[in-house]
């Protein structure tokens, strides 16, 4: 009992989870068996679980919709991790009389109206004007977009047979955006800057060998998603041609164009197409994944700086995804899913013969 005590207690000082504003981070201690906390910067919602010893089958289920706040820490302390509402909750065990109970949460509510489909349109507007139009409807009145999105125009836009969920994430692919709901939020980021929506500036992320990079496995260069630049086509009326939009793609090896297959409505939006294309290319470039200490600070979009793995690998790359989880031991550790390789990374510029020059 005593070193259960230690254990839970250990625990105590990684994580707080409120329900519903009420603190039951005491409870779950002596039965927590992990937690993990993702956050992604594509079009999933972020997501949380807690995986929980219920052996004697006496945890009392938490309600569908409760909203849920994880607090994890890092060597700055306890920092907000997750927001979101109770989406499943999930026994399973056998007859030896283990059980165990999962508690799954998303960032955004599954049972709201979000997921409502609405049949609409909106005329002259800026993407901003009907993101909030939209999310009204769908009882989200807290929109907030890039400031460099914000003001993009487009003479007509339809939601037909689309929720705001899906709604939000169309736009946010044609014009190079990130659409998530977290809590009673919407958010549309620009995707590949590196910045939180008001415009700051995300901070870098270190995973250094020999200080707190856990391991890596990295691949710097993909040839496959590599082109020289991104084209878009749409029907110019004034002048009865089908006129075409070009975005560069940082990239100094391929040879070939990606060509967007289907014709975008107008020239702003087919300029934006060319553009999110290219960014698109940009992020698939490279790939790969790094477990470091904990990090709660680690966001979708920021930078993470790779050093001392090895030359070549080296180097800063997008982060697409974050995972925090926590076992049984009371050991948190972060988890970057990594995409845009930048600077050094993929390049090594050693001289000399090896098996593979």
């Amino acid at each position: 009992m005593a070193r259960d005590a230690s254990a839970a207690a250990a625990l105590l000082a990684r994580f707080r989870v409120d329900v519903n504003g009420r603190d039951i981070s005491p409870a779950l201690a002596p039965v927590l068996q992990s937690l993990r906390v993702r956050d992604a910067a594509g079009q999933s919602s972020d997501t949380a679980e807690i995986e929980l010893d219920d052996r004697a089958g006496s945890i009392v289920l938490p309600r569908p919709r409760a909203r849920i706040e994880i607090r994890l820490s890092d060597a700055r302390g306890l920092s907000l991790a997750f927001v979101g509402t109770v989406d499943e909750t999930r026994s399973r065990g056998d007859r030896s009389g283990g059980r165990i109970l999962t508690v799954s949460a998303k960032g955004a509510d599954v049972l709201g109206r979000a997921k409502q489909i609405q049949e609409r349109h909106f005329d002259d507007v800026t993407i901003e004007q009907a993101l909030r139009q939209a999310g009204q409807s769908a009882g989200i009145s807290d929109v907030r977009v890039d400031p460099e999105l914000s003001q993009i125009q487009r003479p007509y836009l339809a939601m037909e047979g689309e929720s705001f969920l899906a709604f939000g994430q169309r736009l946010g692919r044609e014009v190079g955006g990130t659409f998530k709901v977290i809590g009673d939020r919407a958010l549309l980021i620009r995707r590949n800057a590196g910045t939180a929506v008001s415009g700051r500036q995300l901070d870098v992320t270190i995973a250094e060998y020999g200080r707190n990079l856990l391991s890596w496995d990295i691949a710097p260069f993909i040839g496959r998603p590599r082109h020289t630049r991104a084209r878009s086509r749409h029907y110019d009326p004034d002048s009865a041609t089908v006129r075409e939009q070009t975005a560069p793609i940082a990239e100094d090896t391929a040879d070939a164009d990606l060509v967007v297959r289907y014709p975008a409505a107008d020239e702003g939006a087919s300029r934006d197409q060319a553009n999110a294309s290219a960014a698109e290319a940009e992020r698939s470039s490279g790939a790969g994944t790094v477990s470091i200490d904990a990090d709660v600070s680690a966001k979708p979009e920021g930078i993470c700086r790779v050093i001392g793995a090895r030359p070549g690998i080296d180097g800063d790359y997008r982060i697409d995804a974050v995972e925090h989880s926590i076992d049984r031991s009371g050991g948190l550790t972060t988890s970057i899913e990594l995409g845009q390789p930048q600077g050094s990374a993929g390049r090594d510029e050693r001289q000399g013969s090896s098996p593979t020059t």
